[in-house]
């Protein structure tokens, strides 16, 4: 099962069905008709499966009346200037299966929220030995069936985990074509030079243990901080100097300063996502992470206001930026 379909609750299964007014099954589609389940799809930002499943349920309503034929031809807008696939004349509607509204805005009819994970909890829907990020949720009341976390935070890792119940935003927000920044606070427990900011920026082959294959994986912003820090940062072992080395002199985030073993505290950016990243490339360099919180994912950062535990729903004008930074545009049927 697909992604995306782990998110739709449903696998993927033929339509076959073809009297009059369906797709035919094989053939070229008719020019300035498309599928009902793919107009829903794009209309309302979903996955295909999900807007499959939204039709079967009979809760799409196409000018007042339910249809529950995702395969239903629809005349489409022909101007190639429109945000919306489906023509002019027509009305889409979406129903809430809970309240029997309409809902047109689809895009607001999502669950999405942020946890900062606590330490000794794992990302995962259940577990026998551990305690879950879905307990955590459970635990505030803020747990809804449909929400799935976006990506992943080890045992130990802490900070901004987001969670989700859209499958197409959690889609384009994990897959490395989209680039989404995710900054890191580390703490390691031996001091970092210049010539290891410089690997780490420069990228550092690790082996994907899903694929077994090696893929590079690299920094693309790395600020080491704080006074101590700075008189080890041009000391490499071999004498050379990197340049463009960021330092501050300010504190952040008092936790790591206190927590036992941090010697250098590193503030680093990466892009990719791949399993445990941030504490194997500093593995590769010699040094251990005993410290990693998370604090911001694309246009999303963590308030210094939320304590371990706790969650924050996201507002509608973080939800806009978010799709927005995965090219998913805010499509009502209200804007014709």
């Amino acid at each position: 099962m697909g992604f995306r379909e782990y998110f739709s609750g449903r696998c993927s299964f033929p339509f076959s069905a073809n009297p009059s007014g369906l797709a035919p099954v094989g053939s070229p589609m008719p020019k300035g008709f498309l599928r009902l389940d793919r107009i829903v799809s794009h209309t309302f930002g979903i996955t295909r499966m999900a807007a499959r499943d939204k039709i079967l349920k009979g809760l799409v309503r196409l000018d007042g009346q339910k249809v529950t034929k995702a395969s239903k031809l629809v005349a489409t807008e022909s101007s190639s200037s429109s945000s919306s696939l489906l023509s002019s004349e027509m009305k889409l509607e979406l129903i809430d299966p809970f309240t029997g509204n309409r809902d047109i805005d689809s895009w607001r009819a999502h669950d999405h929220l942020i946890l900062n994970k606590p330490k000794a909890t794992i990302t995962a829907m259940k577990s026998n030995s551990h305690k879950t990020v879905i307990d955590v949720l459970q635990k505030v009341n803020a747990f809804k069936p449909r929400l799935r976390p976006v990506g992943r935070l080890d045992l130990d890792t802490t900070g901004l985990l987001f969670f989700t119940s859209d499958g197409e935003l959690a889609h384009r927000l994990m897959h490395p074509t989209y680039h989404i920044p995710k900054t890191y606070l580390v703490g390691v427990q031996s001091y970092v030079n210049s010539c290891d900011v410089e690997r780490l920026l420069h990228g550092i082959r690790l082996k994907d243990p899903r694929s077994g294959k090696t893929r590079l994986a690299r920094a693309i912003d790395i600020v080491v901080k704080g006074e101590e820090e700075a008189r080890h940062l041009h000391k490499c072992d071999d004498g050379e100097e990197a340049a463009n080395v960021n330092y501050e002199n300010d504190e952040f985030d008092f936790e790591f300063s206190a927590a036992a073993g941090v010697v250098c505290r590193v503030k680093m950016t990466i892009t990719e996502g791949m399993n445990r990243q941030v504490r194997r490339m500093f593995s590769s360099l010699g040094k251990e992470v005993v410290e990693l919180k998370r604090i911001s994912m694309g246009p999303l950062l963590l308030s210094e206001a939320l304590a371990p535990g706790d969650v924050s729903i996201l507002t509608d004008e973080q939800i806009k930026e978010l799709r927005a930074a995965v090219g998913l545009d805010l499509i009502s049927t209200n804007d014709k």
